[in-house]
């Protein structure tokens, strides 16, 4: 079983969810990209700041599970580092559906994200950069690009809820208890059909 994961997909598609307890079965750190992206007020960290954010996360282990890679603004600073890019190229329309309904928690119930940020309609539904708009850019991108990626033999593209189930239902739960992680948040039961 590989060791250094990378987790990659538009947003939805189940990342977060899937790295957590992927980070449990293997008994290593779960490293949430957007808690060290995302700064107070919606804020973006510098390149420079997640890139030690990053390394923070990583120090002194050799088994990790990360949500993301950022690969426009850091290169293969992360995809250097793994065994395996798990790439959950899901439909769009399972994406979106998940979005809306993550989106509606998060907006309705006033969910306190990364640094007290608060998702709002307009974060939701209002231009390029919002939640199902840039999904949908994404999505696109992400298939052309992962597609012919130099990294192709490590990557393991799964296509459907089902697939993933499947792959993780293989993986080994070595770990006796939940995953550790950079803000101490238990693993939660993998749902493949939520959003994450």
């Amino acid at each position: 079983m590989a060791q250094r994961i990378a987790i990659i997909g538009t947003s939805g598609a189940g990342k977060t969810t899937l790295s957590r307890e992927l980070a449990r079965r293997i008994g290593g750190v779960f490293i949430e990209v957007d808690a060290l992206a995302h700064k107070a007020n919606w804020v973006n960290a510098t390149d420079e700041e997640l890139r030690a954010g990053i390394d923070a996360a990583m120090a002194g282990t050799d088994r990790w599970v990360i949500d993301g890679t950022f690969r426009r603004r850091l290169g293969d600073f992360v995809t250097a580092r793994t065994d395996l890019i798990v790439w959950l190229d899901l439909p769009l329309p399972t994406i979106l559906l998940r979005l809306l309904r993550r989106s509606w928690r998060r907006v309705r119930t006033r969910e306190v994200l990364w640094h007290g940020n608060i998702e709002t309609w307009r974060d939701v539904c209002i231009g390029r950069d919002s939640v199902l708009i840039g999904a949908i850019w994404r999505h696109v991108r992400n298939r052309r690009e992962w597609s012919q990626n130099p990294d192709r033999e490590r990557i393991l593209r799964l296509r459907t809820p089902a697939e993933v189930g499947n792959w993780l239902a293989t993986c080994s739960a070595e770990a006796a208890g939940p995953a550790k992680t950079q803000r101490g948040n238990a693993s939660p039961t993998l749902d493949t059909g939520g959003a994450g």
